[in-house]
C-alpha cells in the first residue's frame, strides 16, 4: 500500500515538473515577442494601434470601395466610414512607459500562440489514445488559425466601429465638449475587443473538448440553440458599442462557429458510434 502511494506521488511530482516545463517555455516565447515588439514600438504603435484613427485605414477604404461598386449597381448605399478627429492624451507621468510594457506583453502573447497551443498538446497528448491522437490531429493549426482570424476580425471590423461610435458622440453642441481621449482608455478598447474576439472564436475547439470528454453532446447544442444565441447577442452588445449594426456583426460569424460546433459534435459522436460497433 506504502509503495503504491508512493508511486503515485512520484507520477504527480512528475507530471508537475513536465507542466512546469512547459510552462517556462511558454513564459519564454511570450517574452521573446515582447521584447521584439517593445523594440518596434514604431511599428505596434503607428502602424496597428494608433491606424484605425486615420481616415486611410484598410477598414475604411475597404468600405468605401464596397459602397461605390454598390452605388455602381443602382442602390443608393454610403457606406464610407469618416472618423473623428481625437486626441490622444497621457496624464502620469509613467503612462506611456506602462502603456509600452502592456501592449509589447499583448503583442508577446499574440505572436506566441501558436507555440503556447503546441506547448499544450505535448503535455495533453500523451495521455491521450492513439485514436485520439489521430482524430486529434492538427488541432494546434485550428486553434493559432480561429485566434488570429477572430483577433483580425476584432480589429478590423469592431475596434473602428467602436472608435467612430465614441469619438463622434456628443451631448449638447458639438463644439462644447471636445474629445481628448486617455491614452490607458484607447489602448483598451484597442486590445481588449481584439482579444475579445479571438478568444470567443475558440468556441468550435472549446466544444470539440467538451465532446471528447463526453460533457457535450449534439442534442444538448441543438436543445439550447436559442438560449445561446440569446447569450452571444449580450456578449456581442457588452463588446459592440451600442448600436444594432455592430452587434449584429459580431453575433453573425459567432453563432455561426455556434453551428459549426453542433456539426463537430455530430461527427464525434458518429466515430463514437462506428468504434463501438466495430468492437
Amino acid at each position: 500500500m506504502a509503495q503504491k502511494q508512493t508511486e503515485e506521488n512520484n507520477t504527480f511530482l512528475g507530471h508537475l515538473f513536465i507542466l512546469r516545463a512547459h510552462i517556462m517555455r511558454m513564459v519564454l516565447y511570450i517574452a521573446v515577442g515582447a521584447v521584439l515588439a517593445f523594440m518596434c514600438d514604431e511599428i505596434v504603435y503607428d502602424g496597428i494601434i494608433f491606424a484605425p484613427r486615420s481616415e486611410d485605414f484598410v477598414t475604411y477604404r475597404f468600405f468605401c470601395f464596397l459602397s461605390e461598386k454598390i452605388n455602381q449597381m443602382g442602390v443608393n448605399v454610403d457606406m464610407c466610414w469618416h472618423p473623428s478627429f481625437f486626441n490622444i492624451q497621457n496624464r502620469e507621468l509613467t503612462g506611456q512607459f506602462n502603456s509600452h510594457l502592456w501592449v509589447s506583453f499583448v503583442s508577446g502573447l499574440i505572436i506566441a500562440t501558436p507555440l503556447i497551443a503546441w506547448e499544450i498538446w505535448r503535455f495533453v497528448s500523451p495521455a491521450l489514445t492513439s485514436a485520439e491522437r489521430r482524430s486529434s490531429r492538427g488541432v494546434v493549426g485550428y486553434v493559432s488559425a480561429l485566434f488570429f482570424v477572430g483577433v483580425a476580425f476584432g480589429y478590423f471590423i469592431i475596434v473602428p466601429m467602436s472608435l467612430n461610435f465614441f469619438a463622434g458622440y456628443h451631448v449638447g453642441g458639438a463644439d462644447v465638449v471636445v474629445n481628448n481621449i486617455e491614452l490607458s482608455s484607447y489602448i483598451s478598447n484597442v486590445v481588449n475587443i481584439s482579444l475579445a474576439a479571438g478568444i470567443m472564436f475558440q468556441m468550435p475547439i472549446a466544444i470539440f473538448v467538451l465532446s471528447k470528454m463526453g460533457l457535450v453532446s449534439s442534442a444538448f447544442l441543438k436543445k439550447y440553440r436559442r438560449h445561446a444565441l440569446v447569450a452571444i447577442l449580450v456578449v456581442s452588445a457588452i463588446l459592440t458599442p451600442p448600436d444594432i449594426a455592430s452587434q449584429i456583426i459580431l453575433a453573425v460569424p459567432t453563432f455561426a462557429l455556434y453551428q459549426a460546433s453542433i456539426i463537430i459534435c455530430q461527427r464525434i459522436e458518429r466515430k463514437r458510434v462506428e468504434q463501438q460497433s466495430e468492437e
